[in-house]
């Protein structure tokens, strides 16, 4: 009806990832950036997008467009933040994920929503979370 409207892209952009349907959510997020270049929420969902398809580093430029965009958006910090750890940028992951807990994130919760505990997260990435890390994403 009005195909110049971003955020109804974004919005489809968002169904398709939830189908797992990554690149009709990649296009459809490319058309609501292009439209509204302003809209950090699309930036946002564009790097989950890169993300879910083990595009780790593309998907960190987006989260930091989005974070440019929007200095106090949370989701953006925690969701570079977890890329930073499957990459295994222990430093950068620390520093995000302690921005996204002083915005009042559930570090934990958003951890433990994609995995069992730390040993699940360093037995399928094959790495070793430092203590302190490991401290920060783990239930008290």
């Amino acid at each position: 009806m009005n195909p110049e409207h971003a955020e109804a892209y974004a919005n489809r952009g968002d169904a398709y990832a939830y189908q797992g349907d990554f690149d009709r959510a990649l296009a459809d997020y490319n058309r609501a950036i292009a439209l509204n270049p302003e809209d950090a929420s699309a930036y946002n969902s564009r790097g989950v997008a890169y993300g879910s398809t083990g595009e780790m580093s593309r998907a960190i430029i987006e989260f930091t467009k989005a974070i440019a965009l929007h200095p106090r958006y949370a989701g953006a910090y925690i969701n570079r933040g977890a890329m930073w750890l499957h990459l295994g940028e222990w430093k950068k992951a620390r520093t995000d994920l302690r921005v996204a807990k002083r915005m009042g994130v559930d570090i934990p919760a958003a951890f433990y929503s994609n995995y069992e505990s730390i040993e699940d997260f360093e037995a399928k990435h094959e790495m070793k979370v430092p203590r302190d890390l490991a401290a920060l994403l783990t239930r008290d």
